[in-house]
This record gives structure tokens, C-alpha cells and sequence, in this order.
């Protein structure tokens, strides 16, 4: 009789190998921090799941002569879901999560990893140098003390009339557009709806986790958003005006970025216009279903619902003709329709307006008669008002599907494979369809979206099978629940196994990093350490772990934590430099992105574009920055207003001036150079003459940006205008080779991706590389473990 065997794996720190050991002992009892960690982190994600159990993970997996040591808390969640906190206050508290899926269901190569992974930090602490544990410690103890601490923001609505409920000021233009596409080089505006969106979802903090992938076609481009990836909210400011850091600049655009391509906007450089994708913010971002419209035709349930709205603590969605804001208070005032108005335009504006009169906010003017909408009950679903793809009594058995549409926007997705000619009709008791059959390709492109039975000729391939009430367009079908069960008929050609098989290779994608990750240089003695946000996603939504190489430890310090990624330069390095590599991977498939971090004594800009960021302490303040030049350069300013109101210049190192003060443009050919680039409120700094008047808070921060396309901005150029030492920015390299032996049959694979036996049994890996190998046997077949190498593991 065939046996079953589990999956069996080594974990390799190349270029040594290692044995692999670990244990879960009984479940916890009794209160502990880490089930304090754990109910919080709950709350913190808006879960009613509780935890029904809690087991300690202990390893000795790295080095099996040692005793073994705490690495991890298991919290095990009812209906299904896991937290896997980490056992060192030292290291961030949560690693991973889900509050779907339990711990065991995940890829076993990927649960080996994070384990060892887990245990390599907690036996690292004792050896990391004081500078790297001061910085990783801080923001970890950060994160402990939240999780240890936290309230829940808002358990008992208690709204206070003449207050408002968002704090953010967001605008459309620079930095909330940085990530959208351009028209003639210039960044299109990120849209009113999606803006409006954006604070809404901020003030919920909510999702923790989008789902999905979006895609839509515009102006000659396809533009997709893969959401399958957190949102940090604690990383978003409620101001963005020049001084926050760029990681978080980065955050707030990636968000607006997201929501716009979900909205199919169509961007513009004087407006982007959209409609809200209702679908989208309950399927895709998990906000209740509940989710509902009203215009003000009736104005007394118009503003009676608009107040218990926020009573509730829930800010609405309100759309004047042709701008869409957020509502988020109301006024003391006894006609109960002085309404507080977020117009996402930075703060400009944002005040209180009688929505049953004529609104004048600046030079624009809103007449309610022309018709105002909102959208409520925009919150994150819990329960029952949560969407789930499939539920109980939806099924499909070969090609024919059935079920039932358990609310008014209940969506269901089915995968199906289709090839060739291809029918779909569907029926829930009506004389016609009565229901909306969309079809997606593998890219998540929409074909055709359709009330009447579909007939279309299809490439071979995997497709998803969209029903609901509701349409792509805008139309739908009431619920009426005598009519909520529906079937859906499918006719298509034959696929073999075969074909099949090679299509879900086919998509099984590995994961992307959109982060530029350029080059940087670092001033060693700048004491605030230099974050980057690491932007890494995965198509298919499998669970993705990133990781950083550092060359050189000697020259920069490199700390990874969430999607940040902390460099600190080390006292004393100047004119030396490290390669730093990122790496990301899921399903065995992995990405790579390297840049180099210079350290010198000072601040210097360089590239092909960056952006330089200052402020004007007082009316006389002349602000240089250095930087390298190269070719034919445009350097635009901005500060707020819609011209540039300060003064920017160029100058030799030796303070004489190339291109004087000007409140414009600046276009000239440089030689390769250092430069100093200066800013100032007054047209002669220092003198008399023009200026504009200093408000100290008020537009008082600029940014330049500076495009120089021609510039020749290699690692090797800039290294030696600046005479830094390239030695440190090697890494070696080691094949690891494994062979299969004896009569029986399986698969071996490696995490991170490079191993795939049969396909390929040997991979390339970077030393100090943590490799998981798995062995899997076939049926009827046992692995009997390793040899050639002095290791050990089942």
C-alpha cells in the first residue's frame, strides 16, 4: 500500500550547510503579551476573530548542537486565519498573518523559511553591531508598545458637533501624483474621486491588505495596479508640504496610484475624471457591502442620513457637480445642513457650507439644485457584510455553474478554462438573463461584460468568470430574493491536461519591484538614518518575502522592516561604498534589484532626475545645495502655489553665479560638474529688490526638481567625480548543485526561487544567502535523506 509522506527540506546559509531542527511545544496557557499582541493586532485590522489557541515555536533548526530558543508565538484564529508574532521585542512583532487561511495551508518551503529566517534574527541579536540594533530595536519597540497598548480608535461613536473626522489635507498634484503617468513629460493631477477615496480609506486605516489585480487601458497605455499587497497607514502623513521624509511621500502616492487605476480614471493634466468603483472598494479593499448611494432630492433623508453618518463616525462621499469631497462634519447651527466639506485641495477650502444654498469655495461655485450624491456606509465589512468570492451554495462542476446571490452586490469569480468558439448564457427564473456574465483574461483584462448570453472566439486559456447583479458600466438588477439562485451554461472546445498544465505555468509569474532603486549617496554625518519604501508585489497574490543583501557592512548598515528598508552610513566611511541587493520571493519564482550606496562627509544630488527639498527660515534665508550637473538640465520649482514663488540659481562651487535668481524654469547646458543650487524668497538675496513675503508655516518649504536625461549618471561616473572606493560593491557568488538519486521519483525545489528538480537541479545564489531546500516524493515513493555534503535533516 502506498504511504504518505510529508514534504522534506534543508535550509543552506551558503556557502556552508547546515541541518534543520525545529518543534512546537503544547499550547500556551494563561495570559501573555503576546496574546495581548495578538486580540490588539485584531482589533487593530477591524476582525471580530478571536483566538482559540497559542503554541511557542522553538528551533535549533541554524546549528542542532545548540539548545534550542524561542523564535515565534503561533496564534491559531477561529474559522480559519493565524498571527505568527515574533518571541524578540527586538525584532517586529507581527511576521505574518492571514485571517482566512490557517498557518499549515501555506506553501511548505515557505513556512521552512520563516522559520529559519525568524531563528537567524533572534541569534543575530546577540552579534549585530550596537548602531544596527539601536536602529531595528527602536522602531520594533515602537511597533510592541502600539500592539501592547492599543485602543481601539473608535468603539463608541461619539461624534461632537462643529469638529470634522478626517485630518488629512491631500491635493492632487505634487507628491500625491508621483507614481501616475504623464501627458508631454508632465505628471497628470490624481483626481478628486481618488483622493477623496484615499482620505476616506486613511481615516478607517483600513485595508491591512488589498486583494486582486486591477488593469484598464488608457491613452495608449495599459495600466494595472496588483493589490495583492499591505497598506501602511502608519506611514502616511496628513500633510504632505516638503518636509516628510520620501518613504512616506512614496506610501500616500502608491495609494492614490492603486485607487485611480481601480476607478479606470481618466487622467488629465487639468483634470482626472472618475467614478466611483463601488465593486472595487468592496471586493478589492474589503469595505462592506452595505455600501450605499442617495442624491438630494429629498432633502430631509439627504441630511438626516448625512448626519447619522457621522454621528457614526463615518465620513461619506459627497459629490458636487463635477468634484467629488468628503463630508466629515456638521455645525452646531440649527438648521442641521451647515456641513463640514474636505475638498482635497491641501486644506484650501475645507470649511463648513449650507449644502441646501449655493456653495463658493474660492473661485469655484457648487448650486446643490444641480444635484449633490453621497456615498455611505463606507466602512470596513465585519461578518456577514464582508464579500467572499464563492460561498456555500456556489459551485461549478465541469462547465456548468450554480448558485445564488446572497446580497444586492454579491460577486462571484470562477476560473474556468476556455478555448475556441465559446457560449455563456445564464438564468435565475426571468424570461431574460436578469444578471451580468463578465469575462477576464490571465492578464485581468475585461473581454466583454454582458446581460444577454456571450458568444465569442477565445485563445486557449484561463479565464475568470465574473456574475453579479451589478455591471462593469454602471447598470444592474434589482435583488429580489425569489430570484437569488442562478445557473450559468458554458460551451467551448476540448483542452487536454496537457494544455492546461502549460497555460498555469504560463501565469505562475514571478513577483515585481516597481521601486526605482537607484543609486544614493549618504552623508555619514547626518544622524537620522535614510529609509526607502520597497514596493514588491505579486500577480498571483502567493506570500512574499523580501530580503536585503549588503556587500559591504563596513560602509552602510542595512535593516529591513515591513517594506522599509533602513540604511545608515557607518562613522568614518567616507569615500567607501556598498552594493545593496533586494530581493523578492513567492511560489518559488523571485525578482532582484540592486543599487550602490555611496557615503561621503556632505550632501550631494545626482541622477538623470531627483528632487532636492528645503526650507526658508526667515525672509533673507539662502538655501545651496550641491550637486552634479550634467548636459542639458531643467530645474522647476515648486512650493505650493501655482507659479513658483521663491528664487532659484545656479552657481560655481565658488559661490559666482551661472545662471542668476529667477522665479521660473531653469534650462541651460552644464559641463559635468559640481554645482551649487541656490534657493531664496528674494530676487538678490542679501540686497534689495524683488521678493515674496515670508510667512513662517505658509508655503515656507520648496522642492526642486531636477532633469538632466542625458546625464551620464553610472555608479562609475559619479564614484569618481567624488573619488569613491568601488572595492566594497562586489559580492561572490556559489552554485549549489543538487542530484537526484535511486529508483524512486519527486521533486526538489529551493526558497528563494533557482532550484527546480527536474528542471533545473543546480542555482545561483549570493553568499550569505538563506536557501530552504524542499524534497517532495511521488506516491508510493519515500525520500531517504541527504548525502555529499556534511548535513543532516528529513
Amino acid at each position: 500500500m502506498p504511504e504518505l509522506f510529508e514534504k522534506f527540506y534543508l535550509t543552506v546559509f551558503l556557502p556552508a550547510l547546515f541541518a534543520v531542527l525545529f518543534g512546537l511545544t503544547p499550547p500556551v496557557t494563561g495570559q501573555s503579551e503576546y496574546d495581548v499582541v495578538a486580540g490588539n493586532f485584531l482589533k487593530y485590522l477591524n476582525s471580530d476573530k478571536k483566538v482559540i489557541s497559542t503554541q511557542l515555536i522553538e528551533a535549533n533548526r541554524l546549528t542542532p548542537t545548540l539548545s534550542k530558543v524561542p523564535i515565534a508565538y503561533l496564534a491559531s484564529l477561529e474559522d480559519g486565519g493565524y498571527i505568527l508574532i515574533s518571541a524578540s521585542k527586538s525584532l517586529t512583532p507581527i511576521k505574518a498573518y492571514s485571517l482566512v487561511s490557517d498557518f499549515e495551508t501555506l506553501p511548505e518551503a515557505y513556512k521552512e523559511f520563516l522559520f529559519s529566517e525568524m531563528e537567524y534574527n533572534i541569534r543575530a541579536l546577540t552579534s549585530k553591531s550596537r548602531t544596527t540594533q539601536g536602529t531595528a530595536s527602536g522602531e520594533a519597540k515602537e511597533r510592541w508598545d502600539f500592539l501592547l497598548t492599543f485602543v481601539t480608535r473608535r468603539t463608541t461613536p461619539s461624534y461632537t458637533p462643529d469638529t470634522h473626522l478626517l485630518t488629512t489635507r491631500w491635493n492632487q498634484g505634487i507628491p500625491f501624483n508621483k507614481f501616475l503617468p504623464e501627458i508631454d513629460g508632465q505628471k497628470v493631477l490624481a483626481g478628486c474621486v481618488n483622493v477623496a477615496m484615499a482620505q476616506i480609506m486613511t481615516y478607517h486605516r483600513y485595508p491591512q491588505r488589498g486583494n486582486g489585480v486591477a488593469v484598464y487601458d488608457w491613452n495608449d497605455q495599459r495600466l494595472k495596479a496588483v493589490l495583492f499587497r499591505p497598506y501602511h497607514w502608519e506611514n502616511m502623513p496628513d500633510i504632505l508640504d516638503g518636509i516628510q521624509a520620501e518613504y512616506m511621500e512614496d506610501e500616500v502616492a502608491l495609494l492614490i496610484r492603486d485607487i485611480g487605476v481601480v476607478n479606470h480614471t481618466a487622467f488629465g493634466l487639468d483634470n482626472s475624471g472618475a467614478a466611483i468603483n463601488s465593486n472595487a472598494l468592496i471586493e478589492n479593499f474589503g469595505y462592506s457591502n452595505t455600501l450605499a448611494s442617495m442624491d438630494n432630492q429629498d432633502t430631509t433623508s439627504f441630511f438626516e442620513t448625512l448626519k447619522t453618518e457621522i454621528d457614526a463616525e463615518r465620513p461619506v462621499l459627497l459629490s458636487f457637480p463635477g468634484h467629488m469631497t468628503v463630508a466629515d462634519g456638521y455645525s452646531s447651527d440649527q438648521t442641521g445642513r451647515k456641513v463640514h466639506v474636505n475638498m482635497g485641495w491641501g486644506g484650501h477650502y475645507d470649511d463648513y457650507y449650507f449644502l441646501d444654498d449655493t456653495v463658493q469655495a474660492g473661485d469655484y461655485i457648487f448650486d446643490p439644485a444641480q444635484g449633490l450624491t453621497i456615498y455611505y456606509n463606507i466602512k470596513p465589512c465585519s461578518g456577514p457584510d464582508c464579500s467572499l468570492n464563492l460561498e456555500s451554495e456556489d459551485s461549478i462542476t465541469g462547465l456548468e455553474i450554480g448558485g445564488k446571490f446572497d446580497y444586492e452586490k454579491d460577486a462571484d469569480r470562477y476560473d474556468v478554462y476556455l478555448k475556441g468558439e465559446t457560449t455563456i448564457a445564464g438564468n435565475r427564473g426571468y424570461q431574460n438573463q436578469a444578471f451580468y456574465v463578465s469575462i477576464y483574461d490571465s492578464s485581468h483584462s475585461m473581454l466583454v461584460s454582458s446581460a444577454d448570453p456571450i458568444s465569442k472566439n477565445l485563445p486557449p486559456g484561463r479565464y475568470t468568470i465574473r456574475l453579479s447583479l451589478y455591471g462593469e458600466a454602471g447598470g444592474f438588477y434589482l435583488y429580489d430574493d425569489e430570484h437569488t439562485e442562478y445557473t450559468v451554461s458554458i460551451a467551448t472546445e476540448n483542452m487536454t491536461d496537457a494544455e492546461k498544465e502549460a497555460i498555469d505555468a504560463s501565469l505562475d509569474v514571478a513577483p515585481v519591484i516597481s521601486s526605482s532603486l537607484r543609486d544614493i549617496l549618504l552623508n555619514s554625518s547626518n544622524t537620522e538614518p535614510h529609509k526607502i519604501l520597497i514596493d514588491a508585489r505579486d500577480e498571483n497574490g502567493d506570500p512574499l518575502d523580501i530580503a536585503v543583501i549588503n556587500t559591504n557592512r563596513d560602509a552602510v548598515e542595512t535593516a529591513l522592516a515591513e517594506n522599509i528598508l533602513t540604511l545608515t552610513p557607518v562613522a568614518d566611511a567616507e569615500g567607501t561604498a556598498s552594493r545593496v541587493i533586494v530581493t523578492a520571493a513567492a511560489n518559488n519564482k523571485s525578482t532582484e534589484k540592486a543599487f550602490v550606496v555611496m557615503v561621503s562627509d556632505e550632501d550631494i544630488g545626482f541622477g538623470k532626475e531627483f528632487v532636492l527639498q528645503g526650507v526658508f527660515e526667515n525672509q533673507d534665508d539662502f538655501n545651496t545645495h550641491k550637486v552634479i550637473l550634467d548636459g542639458q538640465c531643467t530645474i522647476t520649482g515648486y512650493n505650493g502655489y501655482s507659479n513658483q514663488a521663491f528664487y532659484s540659481s545656479v552657481m560655481h562651487t565658488d559661490e559666482n553665479f551661472i545662471v542668476l535668481p529667477a522665479d521660473s524654469d531653469i534650462n541651460y547646458t552644464f559641463t559635468t560638474l559640481t554645482y551649487l543650487l541656490g534657493a531664496s524668497l528674494k530676487q538678490n538675496p542679501g540686497g534689495t529688490g524683488s521678493y515674496y513675503p515670508y510667512e513662517s508655516g505658509v508655503n515656507d518649504r520648496y522642492r526642486l526638481t531636477i532633469c538632466c536625461p542625458d546625464a551620464d549618471d553610472s555608479t562609475e561616473s559619479i564614484a569618481g567625480i567624488l573619488d569613491i572606493d568601488l572595492t566594497g560593491t562586489s559580492i561572490q557568488q556559489y552554485t549549489l548543485n543538487v542530484s537526484k538519486s535511486g529508483p524512486g521519483h519527486g521533486d526538489v525545489v529551493s526558497f528563494p526561487a533557482g532550484i527546480n528538480c527536474g528542471s533545473c537541479c543546480s542555482g545561483l545564489f549570493y553568499q550569505g544567502t538563506q536557501v530552504v531546500i524542499v524534497a517532495t516524493p511521488d506516491a508510493g515513493c519515500v525520500f531517504s535523506g541527504w548525502s555529499g555534503c556534511e548535513c543532516s535533516g528529513t
